[in-house]
């Protein structure tokens, strides 16, 4: 009985915390992610861009706020894996995020990133060179067109 208390009296704690930093979610989906959470094994992935950092004007201007890189790692140390999902490479998303322990999936799953481990699909790893050509091509005619205001990204 001691241990049911101790587990309900550290959920309380933990909910209060999660509460507190949860103002702008709705009580019914905070209480309902909460169950899901004290599940094992539980794990939880996001999104970067527009979710856990603002959208900006440039891939460049976004960053990951301290509020949303606190509650990643405390989460990460609870459960089973976290993660981020990005388009962007996965390095520049594991340097943005700045957590080595959170699992980043780059490139809209085409490539993983945790801690030191590394794994690219190897479709993507072949076609490496044929993108960045054909990146290339497109900023020749967007520049000799005079388009302005165009981000084009080599995300490898």
């Amino acid at each position: 009985m001691e241990r049911t208390e101790r587990c309900t009296d550290t959920q309380r704690r933990e909910d209060a915390a999660v509460a507190e930093t949860s103002v702008h979610v709705d009580p019914l989906v905070r209480d309902r992610m909460l169950a899901v959470l004290r599940a094992h094994p539980a794990g939880l992935f996001t999104d970067i861009d527009g979710t856990i950092s603002a959208i900006a004007a440039t891939p460049a201007g976004a960053s990951v706020g301290e509020t949303a890189r606190e509650a990643l790692r405390r989460l990460a140390e609870r459960l089973a894996v976290v993660g981020v999902v990005t388009g962007r490479a996965a390095d520049d998303g594991a340097l943005m995020l700045g957590l080595p322990d959170i699992l980043v999936v780059g490139n809209h799953g085409m490539e993983w990133r945790r801690r030191s481990d590394r794994w690219v699909h190897p479709e993507a790893d072949a076609s490496t060179a044929a993108l960045a050509a054909a990146l290339k091509e497109v900023a020749d005619a967007a520049s000799a067109a005079r388009i302005e205001g165009i981000v084009l990204e080599n995300k490898r």
